[in-house]
């Protein structure tokens, strides 16, 4: 992904949501907006299909699932090259 997927997860699982009054659904779509195409095709394969058709609590809980994910095994631009 353009931005390491972690950093994304942990944009939006520390978003103080309530402090801004943005609505989970509002954030999600514009979340997703902000993504390149090849990232959206990635968490709409993840989701099932589309990622904006998931409810709100269960689209955040896939990003910061995939997020965890890729901390914890990491990413190809994570290892040194020979």
């Amino acid at each position: 992904m353009e931005r390491h997927s972690s950093s994304i997860g942990k944009d939006l699982s520390n978003c103080a949501f309530n402090h801004h009054q943005i609505p989970y659904q509002l954030l999600i779509q514009y979340f997703y907006k902000g993504l390149m195409p090849t990232n959206r095709s990635i968490i709409d394969t993840a989701s099932g299909g589309a990622l904006v058709d998931k409810t709100p609590e269960a689209a955040r809980q896939l990003i910061s699932n995939m997020a965890a994910n890729s901390k914890q095994f990491g990413t190809r631009g994570d290892f040194p090259s020979k």
